[in-house]
């Protein structure tokens, strides 16, 4: 018996000795499979963290460029100065009155006078231009109406500020293309609007009248002028009247100075009534 006790033993802590051997190296690989883990993770991380510092480095870089000379630019590729604040023809309340060429003009022709107060990130006001701009143009053309603009920034967009800017700007250095600037703001204005297009930059507004064929220097200081604060306290003055006046919303359509929401009343007469019916007397 003494010796069948004998003999087990060793053999026992042999067992004993490889079972542990094989624990130790279970351990040894569970931390090395969470150690490769780790590394494969850290890795993961520092490469999203390096591609998320290159697109913003590039986004930075490509921000800057178009601040400064591309076509999203402020002021892109002008490097004009602002220029004064001139109101030869604006009026004491804002609008500004149109001859029959649709040109500003300081002088009242003696034909009633339509107001349009209007905003051009105003989508009313765009469809409101697109459906009476043309028999209004006839009726200024035919001496029979006069009409007058009111640009206001009711809306509050950066389009609604320097584009509103931008043709009082024009009123006073190319005053012959206002109608002409007007309508094209508008379309420019509904591609924001109704496409979903970005707001244009100073530039880009420059460009729409670099297009109308105003004169070179004017339209390389409107985007240098349209951003001052000096041109964009005209549009705030005008909202001023406006809100005096108790208008409720753009567009507001007034006959010689007073409102006439008539358009707007469900069974009531259209503008192209309502400027034929004024046209007539």
């Amino acid at each position: 018996m003494a010796s069948t006790s004998g003999s087990s033993q060793p053999k026992s802590s042999k067992q004993d000795q490889r079972a542990a051997l094989r624990e130790k190296a279970r351990i040894v690989r569970e931390q090395e499979a969470k150690r490769a883990q780790r590394n494969r993770t850290f890795t993961i991380v520092i490469a999203f963290i390096f591609v998320a510092l290159v697109a913003l480095a590039a986004w930075r870089i490509l921000a800057s460029e178009g601040a400064g000379n591309g076509a999203n630019g402020e002021m892109g590729n002008y490097d004009g100065a602002a220029r004064p604040v001139a109101t030869t023809n604006v009026t004491d309340d804002g609008g500004i009155l149109l001859d029959t060429e649709g040109g500003a003009t300081a002088e009242e022709s003696g034909a009633p006078v339509i107001g349009v107060w209007s905003d051009y990130m105003c989508i009313g006001c765009q469809y409101f231009e697109m459906n009476n701009g043309e028999v209004m143009q006839e009726y200024m053309a035919a001496g029979e109406l006069q009409a007058k603009l009111y640009p206001v920034n009711t809306m509050g967009q950066q389009m609604s500020t320097e584009a509103a800017a931008a043709l009082y700007y024009t009123a006073e250095y190319a005053p012959e293309y206002v109608w002409a600037f007007n309508t094209a703001l508008m379309e420019r204005g509904f591609k924001s609007t109704a496409e979903g297009q970005p707001q244009p930059s100073a530039s880009e507004i420059a460009d729409i009248a670099a297009e109308l064929g105003m004169p070179e220097d004017v339209v390389n200081d409107m985007p240098a002028s349209i951003t001052s604060p000096e041109w964009q306290a005209m549009p705030a003055d005008t909202v001023a009247v406006f809100r005096a006046n108790g208008f409720r919303g753009t567009p507001t359509l007034t006959v010689d100075g007073v409102e006439d929401g008539r358009w707007l009343i469900e069974g009531g007469p259209s503008v192209v009534d309502i400027l034929a019916e004024v046209a007539a007397g």
